[in-house]
């Protein structure tokens, strides 16, 4: 179908009347329209256009009538894409035949209204930011030109995680960085922050409740190594181990008094006696003996080297009785006999002393 010719004004600037015919061809499912121009001597076609002019382009001249009145017109053969064009009187006479047209799909999109669209690298319209290519989920402008943002649910630069949302106790807080202690939130895990708010008093570095023990010294705790062992140099309740606390230090302490011991005076070569623990933590064999061996040992109150009786004057003793030694090592004296100032008293009373006294330092009879 056909429409009627429109004259449109001169473009400013030009000697060039543009007339346009349009005539509505089937192509494909699109229908063209058709503009023709006539400049001086010259008619230019174009499809579906719009024709700019000046005076440097030598095909635009005086206006030319196109409007099928008898002064010029065109025409164009259906299906065949071929448009004739013949001038009017204002032209000359003779005919141009601008050979087969451009049928091509036309741009159907909207007008361009110098706004611009997200990704082109220019900010526009309602668009907050715009990196044109370097736009992303995880970079600083989204897809969709608005800015990255903690809370969104994608973590941009600057921002180790983010979980989409306003929980700040979970494993990603508010300000978008991942549930560590000291971040001064309680995360879940932890027992206590100590940057949080008011924390609790025996909150750890590790943001665990302080307890004895746990590998941490904190508060009144002289020392924490992390373990139960009361045989190490940490012991109890997180004391440092020291003799006579109760606690057997091994590699430093041989006994410590409290703690039963569990030598005995065979371990020490001897036959009888108890050992005991000295106030240094070291052992004290003192009281161990063997009867018969000749020597005085521990709490022997003689030893001949066998029981039997001496002489008090073969002993060195003063008087002319006899001397006893039992077979336990205790000593019977006749009542003539005793022991002079200067020698082993062997009784801590004295009673065989000449004296009958006994220097309680030197052991020896007064």
């Amino acid at each position: 179908m056909a429409r009627t010719p429109t004259r449109y004004p001169r473009p400013a600037g030009c000697g060039c009347g543009v007339q346009t015919t349009t005539q509505a061809r089937h192509n494909g499912g699109m229908f063209l329209g058709l503009r023709v121009h006539r400049c001086a001597a010259a008619i230019v076609a174009i499809a579906a256009g719009s024709l700019a002019c000046s005076r440097d382009n030598p095909l635009f001249g005086q206006d030319a009538g196109l409007d099928g009145d008898g002064d010029g017109g065109a025409s164009s053969s259906p299906g065949t894409g071929a448009l004739t064009v013949s001038a009017g009187s204002e032209g000359g006479t003779g005919s141009l035949d601008t050979g087969v047209l451009d049928t091509g799909p036309l741009d159907t999109g909207p007008p361009d209204t110098g706004a611009g669209s997200c990704g082109d690298g220019e900010i526009g319209g309602n668009e907050d930011c715009d990196d044109g290519p370097d736009n992303g989920d995880l970079a600083s402008c989204h897809h969709d030109c608005t800015f990255n943002t903690c809370g969104d649910g994608f973590p941009g630069p600057g921002q180790p995680c983010d979980d989409g949302n306003d929980i700040d106790d979970d494993a990603c807080s508010n300000a978008c960085v991942p549930a560590t202690c000291g971040n001064g939130v309680v995360d879940p895990e932890e027992a206590c922050d100590l940057s949080a708010p008011n924390p609790v008093a025996n909150c750890t570095r590790k943001c665990t409740l302080n307890v004895c023990h746990d590998g941490i010294q904190f508060g009144n705790e002289l020392c924490d190594d992390g373990n139960t062992n009361d045989d190490d140099d940490c012991v109890g309740e997180c004391v440092l181990a020291t003799c006579g606390d109760g606690y057997l230090r091994l590699g430093d302490e041989q006994c410590d008094p409290g703690v039963p011991i569990t030598m005995t005076c065979e371990d020490f070569g001897y036959v009888t006696g108890a050992v005991h623990c000295n106030d240094d933590c070291t052992f004290d064999a003192t009281d161990c003996y063997t009867c018969g061996n000749g020597i005085v040992e521990g709490p022997e109150h003689c030893d001949f080297g066998k029981s039997g009786t001496e002489s008090c004057g073969s002993l060195g003793w003063t008087g002319n009785g006899a001397a006893t030694c039992s077979s336990s090592c205790e000593l019977t004296l006749d009542e003539t006999c005793c022991v002079p100032t200067g020698l082993a008293c062997l009784l801590a009373d004295g009673s065989i002393c000449c004296s009958l006294s006994c220097n309680a330092v030197t052991g020896l009879c007064n």
